[in-house]
């Protein structure tokens, strides 16, 4: 980046070329500058005679006197410092001076001229020639810092009450840097808009940094229990470095914010926010009620139920509270039930109450479906126990406890189905027509003539086992030992065999 600028006078002519060591960012804040002053000519008309070198805030910085000869004689001004300036001097062999400024500041922000005279070659003086550069300063914005200027924050506010939030930045190059004001209620961001009538906002130039915007921005609030939790954050954005375009959701990621504590809202317990329910709607003798109470507030109240002068239950620091009776009677648990809501907003207590009228109806209940909710806790007295949940752990539980009901009895079932199938199958015998009876006195034959099939050589170990039987007893009659095979569904013989008996012995097989 460079500036230039040049006038003519017959032959002769002055430039001023300004340049930065930094090219990013151009004349940034601690950078270097450097001046070339050069001047040309036409040596058989003109001759140069003296350079100056000077700003608008620094004033005279240099000078040359350079003679018809060349002959120089330097002179330092008020303006030059030694500890950044450094001059390359002139000579007869060169056509400009340059100037070395480093560390650049504030102060430096200005014009610089470089003027130089010369005479014709009669001698005839001439209007000096200038040429100009302006030196403008970029700086980088400064992280802000918010403050409360009303309102203790430490302490909490009360609820209608206006708090002041003060963001003071340094938003670096002049007309360059702006403050942004951002809320968030939950989390949720909310730009507040610079024409917005709750700001206020002051610029000033701070006397160490000239070149700066030093920017004050008020945001003024009334506190409502909707702002609980509320947290104001102040953003700076500056057009050389960090626009507003590229400005974070969260005040976190930018080290160019600053934001407050979270704010309380402190605000009593009011009747238009109490309120109490009970369930089921329809009250019998026996059964069971929930009574609800719920309250808002800040610091969360404290909540009691009562019965006449009777206190059942207490709750400290919540924002409702569950009182369940059970075992109704009619004469014992009809009547009116209050809660009492009570908090302490910075110290003025309030307190709130609404009552509920319960009936027990002495009429036994329809027949219902078996409950899916329940609730439990310690019992406060013999007929109340006290529920401070919503009861969605219990409903689960009662879930897990009927599907695991429902599977042992359909294991039950089936278990029962199949041992019942085994048991008829054992039966399914069919029963073989009865044999006719041989009854001749003198011989026992088997049917047909033919002999039972005979288990392991039975046959030919026992003697008697013929068409006929040659044993036989006084009365004439002849006896014998029939054995079945004890398989299931087998019809056939084992053995027949000898029996000194007067009866035979016929095993039937099992089946």
């Amino acid at each position: 980046m460079f500036a230039i600028a040049v006038r003519i006078t017959h032959a002769f002519e002055s430039t001023l070329i300004l340049t930065y060591n930094n090219t990013a960012y151009p004349a940034v804040q601690g950078s270097t500058a450097y001046f070339d002053c050069g001047w040309s000519f036409n040596s058989d008309l003109e001759y140069p005679t003296s350079l100056t070198f000077s700003s608008s805030n620094r004033g005279q910085i240099y000078s040359y006197s350079i003679g018809n000869a060349f002959q120089t004689e330097t002179s330092q001004g008020d303006g030059f410092d030694p500890d950044r300036m450094v001059t390359s001097g002139v000579s007869t062999s060169v056509s400009n001076v340059l100037l070395t400024l480093s560390g650049l500041e504030c102060a430096d922000e200005g014009v610089y001229k470089c003027v130089v005279s010369y005479n014709l070659e009669d001698n005839t003086v001439q209007t000096p020639v200038e040429s100009e550069a302006t030196l403008t300063l970029k700086v980088q914005p400064s992280a802000p810092a918010i403050s409360a200027i009303s309102g203790d924050l430490n302490q909490g506010v009360l609820e209608n009450e206006e708090v002041t939030f003060r963001c003071t930045a340094n938003v670096g190059s002049r007309n360059k840097g702006r403050v942004h004001w951002r809320i968030y209620r939950k989390d949720v961001p909310q730009d507040i808009l610079s024409t917005d009538s709750r700001l206020s906002t002051s610029k000033d130039q701070p006397a160490q940094q000239p070149c700066t915007d030093l920017i004050t921005s008020n945001l003024t609030l009334k506190m409502t229990r909707n702002d609980q939790n509320l947290v104001a954050a102040c953003f700076v954005s500056n057009d050389d470095f960090a626009p507003a375009s590229s400005l974070p959701q969260a005040c976190e990621d930018t080290i160019l914010c600053d934001q407050t504590q979270t704010v309380y809202v402190y605000y009593p317990v009011s009747e238009s926010t109490l309120t109490v329910t009970h369930d089921p709607q329809d009250i019998y003798h026996g059964g069971s009620v929930t009574l609800t109470c719920r309250a808002e507030g800040y610091p969360e109240p404290s909540i009691v139920w009562m019965k006449g002068n009777e206190t059942l239950h207490e709750e400290k620091s919540v924002k409702s509270s569950k009182l369940v009776l059970t075992n109704l009677t009619v004469d014992g648990d009809s009547g009116e039930y209050v809660c009492v809501a009570t908090n302490d907003p910075q110290g003025a207590i309030a307190s709130v109450n609404k009552t509920i009228n319960i009936s027990v109806s002495s009429t036994p209940p329809p027949p219902t479906d078996p409950p899916t909710t329940s609730t439990t806790s310690a019992p406060v007295n013999s007929k109340t126990k006290k529920v401070t949940g919503g009861g969605g752990n219990d409903n689960k539980m009662i879930i897990i406890v009927v599907v695991i009901v429902v599977v042992v009895v359909i294991i039950a079932v089936i278990a029962g189905v199949i041992l019942y199938r085994q048991r008829n199958a054992k039966k399914d015998v069919e029963e073989q027509p009865r044999k006719p009876v041989n009854n001749a006195s003198n011989n026992l034959a088997f049917v047909n003539g033919a002999q039972p099939d005979l288990v392991a050589d039975e046959k030919y170990r026992i003697h008697s086992l013929s068409n006929s039987f040659d044993v036989k007893n006084e009365d004439g009659l002849m006896y014998a030992d029939l054995t079945y095979d004890n398989r299931p569904r087998s019809r056939k013989p084992l053995a027949l065999g000898d029996n000194a008996s007067d009866y035979s012995d016929i095993q039937m097989p099992h089946v």
